[in-house]
């Protein structure tokens, strides 16, 4: 049996478009931050915290979305991205020969960033709120 052109097509069509609007409206897109501080010196006076920095990961399309909640609320694209989950995927930037990477949920970037007068890293959101709290030393490695 012949089935006719298009036939099936209004069915398909309206799957993809749930699809997309799902996607946009934060169906499958997790979100994840990491807190960076710039640490200009040694002891806990020294690190002062930075806005936090938000990706939005999908596993099932293999991009990640970054963005500065209140600066910069026009998420960019990262491209060359292998997901896992939220917590650990990896973009490379051959053009800026940059890595950005997510692995247990701490984030790190392997890229030569303007500090000026300090050294950036990045924390997670427990070791952000402990740090706010006054429960968490950094001087020079806030992993250490």
């Amino acid at each position: 049996m012949r089935q006719r052109l298009g036939q099936g097509c209004p069915q398909r069509v309206a799957v993809a478009l749930g699809a997309l609007l799902l996607l946009g409206c934060g169906g499958g897109l997790a979100e994840i931050s990491a807190y960076p501080i710039k640490c200009a010196g040694f002891g806990p006076a020294a690190c002062k915290p930075l806005n936090p920095i938000t990706f939005g990961v999908s596993a099932e399309h293999q991009f990640v979305l970054e963005w500065i909640p209140g600066v910069s609320d026009v998420p960019v694209r990262h491209s060359g991205c292998v997901v896992r989950n939220a917590k650990n995927w990896t973009c490379y930037d051959a053009a800026s020969v940059t890595r950005r990477e997510m692995v247990r949920g701490h984030f790190s970037e392997s890229a030569a960033l303007p500090a000026g007068d300090g050294t950036i890293f990045f924390l997670t959101r427990t070791q952000a709120w402990m740090r706010t709290l006054g429960f968490a030393k950094y001087e020079k490695d806030p992993q250490g």
